[in-house]
């Protein structure tokens, strides 16, 4: 149930950005520099997509026989996808909200303050904040140096860019905040 609903919110946020970026004027270079945050999500959202198709067979993270079965390259070939899916779920969430702090920034020292671009860029770092040092930990607990409690660290890290893909479309919505 968990992963059909992993798949289908995957797939609806790769369908709404990719519709973002389709809508928008002009040849494929300029949308793709103009929406790049918006890509990077519907990437994020195909790798989600993946990630609920490829399941792990097994936890290696809580389960020692499991962790030596990866080690000794024993687990089907989903259970490999599974981790280089996430990876990559991992790196275009990362770029995305990047990205789109970048977007922020920019208008903030443009002096663009009417929709509220410091209030945005304040929130947007701290959940960048959030969200990087919960996927540092995710990943140590892949590489077995943490101290457990990697679902909370991927619950943490995917709540804080759910908060800041929604303060943002709101801030869109009022003042376009990711207008070049």
């Amino acid at each position: 149930m968990f992963r059909g609903f992993d798949a289908a919110a995957g797939l609806a946020l790769a369908v709404a950005a990719g519709v973002l970026v389709a809508r928008d004027r002009g040849g494929l270079r300029q949308r793709l520099r103009r929406n790049g945050p918006f890509v990077m999500l519907a990437l994020f959202g195909l790798a989600t997509v993946a990630d609920a198709l490829l399941p792990m067979s097994c936890a290696p993270t809580g389960d020692p026989r499991c962790a030596l079965e990866e080690r000794l390259g024993l687990l089907p070939w989903t259970h490999q996808l599974h981790t280089v899916s996430s990876s990559l779920a991992g790196m275009f969430a990362l770029v995305a909200l990047g990205w789109s702090l970048l977007r922020v920034w920019r208008r903030h020292r443009r002096g663009e303050q009417e929709s509220g671009p410091l209030p945005l860029l304040i929130a947007g770092i701290a959940l960048a904040l959030v969200h990087t040092v919960a996927l540092a930990y995710t990943l140590l607990e892949v590489a077995r140096l943490g101290v457990g409690g990697l679902g909370a660290a991927q619950r943490i890290s995917l709540a804080a860019l759910a908060l800041w893909w929604v303060l943002l479309f709101l801030s869109w919505r009022r003042g376009a905040a990711l207008s070049t």
